[in-house]
């Protein structure tokens, strides 16, 4: 064991995954956002760091610009099972980058 700073440890069965910076959650929040027709920047999806994914999701479905382009594109506000249907979407993409090779750091 050694010493993270600024990274996500994935302990997987057989495996460890280390992701320094934290950019699959990123990746995963602005992927699951696009793909719900809302794209978001990386400085929206940084903002609410450090909440439970559920409650990082709603926070950003406030946001003034995300929640306005929300409603354009769905026609209505941010509901719960717009939180969950991002969520599900986001574990999903979060799922899919671990699971993708990396480099070996020695």
């Amino acid at each position: 064991i050694f010493p993270v700073d600024n990274a996500s440890v994935w302990q997987l069965p057989g495996r460890c995954s280390i992701d320094y910076g934290c950019f699959a959650p990123v990746k995963a929040f602005m992927e699951a956002f696009a793909h719900y027709g809302v794209p978001v920047t990386m400085e929206e999806t940084r903002k609410p760091m450090g909440m439970l994914k559920r409650d990082h999701i709603r926070t950003m479905l406030h946001m003034e610009r995300i929640a306005a382009e929300w409603k354009r594109v769905h026609g209505h506000e941010a509901t719960e099972e717009d939180v969950d249907a991002v969520y599900l979407k986001s574990v999903r993409h979060t799922r899919r980058s671990v699971r993708t090779p990396g480099r070996l750091l020695r």
